[in-house]
């Protein structure tokens, strides 16, 4: 999810259809013992730069226990 975006133009562009929704990718993975550890990859090559926040979302079928984590990064120019 991009993070700021606070200016009125912005607010402007969200009224009329132009703001982008946050990426949303989900995975289903069944754990082998208490501990698996597992490797996704994410091209961010046509994301704007700016702030963003990353959300991990773990939920036990078992329990419905969710563990989230969010993490914050910078998407910086490649020039």
């Amino acid at each position: 999810e991009r993070r700021g975006g606070g200016s009125i133009f912005s607010a402007i562009r969200h009224l009329f259809g132009g703001n982008r929704p946050p990426v949303q990718l989900a995975f289903d993975a069944a754990a082998d013992g208490p501990v698996s550890r597992v490797h996704r990859a994410v091209a961010l090559r046509d994301v704007p730069t700016g702030g963003y926040d990353l959300t991990l979302r773990v939920t036990d079928p078992a329990t419905g226990r969710v563990l989230i984590r969010v993490r914050h990064f910078e998407v910086v120019s490649a020039n």
